[in-house]
């Protein structure tokens, strides 16, 4: 007798349904709100955001909220089938929404380093969508492996 349970068969779609809030949550964080502010003294704030941002600010949204668009589209993919598509195809397009996750992620970290470094001589802030990109982006990252994870049957 094995010690291992059975994974029900719902847990395999609440885990996509998972990653596509996360997925949609993270995009309009960072769709709306910045990575970091910062204050220069006075009464001047700053913030990276879309509306205000640098062009080198405005530039890190638009891989993260691509990114974000795509794994919310291959979870929901994987939860109610669009497009009819070959198993193979199906396999490579999780892999590559897993893949796309990890780096919503890494993106966040490297933009949020250039962030600090570029603003260290101010007080400054991390503001929702950089922790949006690092939390939303780590759980759809997650919610994808978990769902391969049941989906493979134990050897």
């Amino acid at each position: 007798m094995s010690s291992e349970k059975e994974v029900p068969e719902y847990a395999r779609p609440a885990l996509y349904v998972g990653t596509m809030i996360a997925s949609i949550v993270g995009l309009v964080l960072v769709a709306i709100d910045g990575i970091g502010g910062w204050w220069i003294g006075y009464y001047y704030y700053f913030s990276i955001d879309t509306s205000v941002a640098a062009p080198w600010g405005q530039f890190a949204h638009v891989p993260i909220v691509l990114g974000f668009l795509f794994t919310a589209y291959v979870a929901l993919q994987k939860i109610y089938p669009v497009i009819t598509m070959s198993a193979e195809r199906e396999v490579k397009i999780e892999k590559a929404g897993f893949w796309t996750a990890i780096g919503i992620v890494i993106l966040t970290v490297v933009s949020g380093i250039i962030f600090a470094i570029s603003v260290s001589h101010a007080e400054w802030w991390f503001d929702s969508g950089f922790y949006a990109g690092i939390f939303a982006g780590g759980l759809a990252a997650l919610f994808f492996w978990l769902g391969k994870k049941i989906e493979t049957p134990a050897k």
